[in-house]
């Protein structure tokens, strides 16, 4: 029997299906944490749009969330070694029902409260990895340009700059530590 392929689901790919439930069956759908943020501050149309098409889905399919993916790089940082597939992470969402019945245009103040401070704690996880990415683009921008063997000693520096203990990528991770 074939594996069936793992899917991360972004908001951008249910707003532009007409629907999410031909996918029963043929692959795995993983939603990343993010999603059900983006989800609940979307526009009233995006929303409920969204919301109708995921209500389809969970009648015919276990939704499954990811963890956030800064959550993830941490892993990797503290045990030293790759994550694996982001799907070995995946987690039973919870009833989704109770979220899909959830009046989002009139939320009171403690859920607003708490909406804003996940905001500020994803637009922190947002900054930390787009300055992993700025600090680690320039040593290693080789490997994205030149010829075929250009690249291919790019990428064998870019490996033996990783695994050398005074090297600036663990140095650069200790930062983090």
């Amino acid at each position: 029997m074939a594996t069936k392929q793992t899917v991360v689901v972004d908001m951008s790919f249910v707003q532009s299906s007409p629907s999410l439930t031909h996918l029963e069956g043929q692959c795995n759908l993983l939603f990343p944490d993010v999603f059900f943020y983006e989800l609940i501050r979307s526009e009233r149309d995006t929303r409920h749009a969204c919301i109708k098409k995921m209500k389809e889905l969970d009648r015919v399919v276990e939704i499954r969330g990811l963890p956030p993916v800064s959550q993830l790089v941490e892993d990797e940082i503290n045990r030293q070694k790759p994550s694996g597939r982001p799907s070995e992470y995946a987690v039973e969402a919870r009833d989704l029902d109770e979220l899909w019945e959830v009046d989002f245009d009139n939320l009171d103040e403690e859920k607003q409260e708490f909406l804003r401070g996940y905001r500020m704690h994803v637009d922190a996880d947002v900054s930390w990895l787009i300055g992993v990415w700025d600090k680690m683009r320039g040593p290693f921008s080789t490997i994205f340009s030149g010829s075929s063997d250009e690249r291919e000693s790019a990428f064998k520096d870019a490996a033996n700059t990783i695994a050398d203990p005074k090297a600036f990528v663990p140095m650069f991770v200790a930062e983090y530590l």
